[in-house]
């Protein structure tokens, strides 16, 4: 039974609990050449871990280790070591406790709802969905965009991504309702800008859709299949609404399909050339980048300054901070 969630996890602590291993990432580096970074989960939240490794062990025990939790992705492992504060972050370090990490920890005897993390009710995200989609006006979009999110399997359980933004169960359909209720405000606080609404509500709710085929089912969560990152899911995208595309307009096809090929921005290969295409591409900036802030912020104390590892730079958290020890 587990009874250490990430929740209780306070600063110089001892650690011995399972958790779900998520994004293991090889580095080189430390006192012997090689550690993991990596996120811890449960059903309570997410932490960062660092897997320094033994001594005796050297390089090549990391190696082999990092190998199987890479396998292992989105399993249950028993984690031992401690937690500590750095950066102003609060996380969790492996050293001798790497000896557990030569097999995932047996799932049939824990609880899967210690382990299923999600911070939004994923009914809340399927019923606005379902709002926004009776927002289109025209019967053959509306008919369109329901279809594909009917045979999208997973589409409101899986992430959105591995790491970063929307990075856990029911992530994906958060992302894309927030996407789809930035776009619609910004036509509606626009009135001297004429939008075709229909076809912006139709790309934001499609814009990621593709990303339903990049997870499977793993352990207690979802993990990336090889297709996340072979094919990226804008090409799984075109192939998802290519089945469906007799039930609207050629041309409206056509803008549609723009939005969901152009909604990267100016980092795409296609770059947007419609007015509902650059409003969907910064309503997903807006979604993505204001939750990898959050996150980021979330690691570190009231008042405090912090590397934020989604942003790539500092970030800071507002608050009254603890009195220096010397007062």
């Amino acid at each position: 039974m587990k009874d250490l969630f990430i929740s209780d996890i306070e600063t110089n602590s001892p650690i011995d609990s399972i958790f779900i291993i998520e994004s293991p990432m090889l580095k080189n580096g430390g006192r012997i050449g090689k550690y993991i970074i990596c996120t811890l989960s449960d059903r309570t939240g997410k932490i960062s871990c660092r897997i320094w490794g033994r001594s005796q062990g050297g390089a090549e025990e990391v190696e082999r280790v990092f190998n199987i939790m890479n396998s292992n992705e989105g399993l249950p492992f028993r984690i031992e070591g401690e937690s500590e504060t750095y950066n102003n972050e609060l996380l969790v370090k492996v050293t001798d406790g790497l000896v557990n990490l030569n097999l995932p920890a047996d799932a049939d005897s824990l609880s899967p709802g210690d382990f299923e993390y999600t911070p939004y009710d994923t009914n809340r995200s399927r019923a606005g969905i379902t709002s926004c989609i009776l927002k289109i006006e025209d019967p053959s979009i509306r008919g369109f965009v329901g279809s594909i999110i009917g045979d999208a399997d997973g589409f409101f359980d899986k992430p959105a991504a591995r790491k970063k933004h929307h990075a856990f169960r029911g992530g994906l359909a958060l992302h894309t309702l927030e996407v789809t209720e930035i776009a619609i405000t910004t036509s509606e606080q626009m009135g001297s800008v004429k939008f075709d609404t229909d076809i912006l509500i139709a790309g934001a709710i499609l814009h990621d859709i593709g990303k339903c085929k990049s997870f499977d089912p793993k352990g207690f969560g979802f993990s990336a299949n090889p297709s996340y990152s072979l094919l990226g899911h804008i090409t799984p995208a075109i192939v998802m609404t290519e089945r469906y595309r007799d039930l609207i307009d050629e041309s409206v096809y056509e803008q549609i399909l723009h939005i969901i090929q152009s909604h990267h921005g100016p980092y795409g290969e296609i770059k947007p050339q419609t007015i509902e295409a650059w409003t969907v591409h910064f309503a997903d900036n807006m979604s993505a980048t204001i939750h990898e802030v959050s996150d980021d912020i979330s690691k570190i104390g009231p008042g405090d300054t912090g590397w934020g590892e989604n942003v790539g730079g500092p970030v800071f958290r507002p608050g009254i901070n603890k009195k220096p020890e010397y007062l």
